[in-house]
């Protein structure tokens, strides 16, 4: 990273999650739609929930619901909910990268994810909105 960041220069790599929001058509879709992961900023954590409906026999937590569900926890180094900005993304995971290239030094950032899940948005953005900081990616 930059020389002038003393605590983050010495880090190889980060590793961020960005959940992205429900599709227009998912919601429209008239199915019931569940939240089956809960982001927790603050402590950097992903929490995914699996629906134990259809195992007999498991145990887990019980959710307002009344299902039982499995969950799995995962800290990173940052995590963003579905209410993220591009501006926040840039700001706290991608800024100091594109600095450091600035500066002369080596930098890459990678999206990785199964398709739909909004690598393209975070990297380059909406395509509609090139004019305003809000809507932009990562990439320039």
């Amino acid at each position: 990273m930059t020389a002038t960041t003393n605590d983050r220069q010495n880090e190889n790599f980060k590793v961020v999650i960005r959940v992205r929001p429900p599709l227009e058509r998912e919601v429209a879709s008239g199915k019931r739609y569940q939240h089956a992961v809960h982001v927790d900023e603050r402590h950097r954590t992903c929490t995914i929930s699996e629906n134990l409906e259809a195992w007999r026999g498991g145990s887990g937590p019980v959710g307002a619901d009344g299902v039982l569900y499995n969950t799995h926890q995962f800290t990173f180094d940052h995590v963003y909910d579905q209410d993220a900005s591009q501006e926040s993304v840039y700001e706290r995971s991608a800024k100091d990268a594109v600095l450091s290239t600035l500066a002369g030094y080596n930098a890459a950032m990678l999206a990785y994810g199964q398709t739909g899940t909004g690598k393209t948005f975070t990297m380059e953005g909406d395509p509609r909105a090139r004019h305003g900081n809000s809507a932009i990616g990562i990439l320039p």
